[in-house]
């Protein structure tokens, strides 16, 4: 299941943490250099395997097949098929074909700065992590 027991120790001073509480938590293991991370509703399966719908300058797209890496629920690594900067299709992406122009829109906005930073980054291009 992917489940492991672990013991640590945090600041608790506002008291939100007890005794043998059940927590999700995420561990670093590594961290992959100059990655290039899209979000994962860009990444699609065909035929010929994963690919992305990337816009060109004048905003019509194009298939591109890709090799994904690791991923989240949120964002996945692209190890080939795209470059950091390219802006890949995250919805609507089941009404494209080759060279389809779109319209783009900005991301929706965000309510946290954090949030905030995770949507420029990702919405509309692969971000180097």
């Amino acid at each position: 299941t992917g489940t492991i027991k672990v013991k640590a120790r945090f600041n608790n001073q506002d008291d939100a943490l007890f005794p043998n509480q059940f927590v999700n938590a995420r561990m670093l293991v590594d961290t992959e250099q100059n990655a290039v991370v899209i979000p994962t509703a860009a990444l699609q399966m065909g035929n010929e395997g994963h690919f992305v719908w990337v816009l060109n300058s004048e905003n019509k797209v194009s298939k591109h097949l890709v090799t994904p890496g690791i991923q989240d629920s949120q964002k996945v690594v692209i190890r080939a098929g795209i470059s950091a900067g390219d802006r890949v299709v995250t919805d609507g992406i089941d009404r494209l074909t080759e060279g389809a122009k779109v319209e783009v829109v900005e991301a929706q906005s965000a309510t946290t700065p954090e949030e905030k930073a995770t949507s420029r980054e990702y919405a509309k291009k692969g971000a180097r992590s």
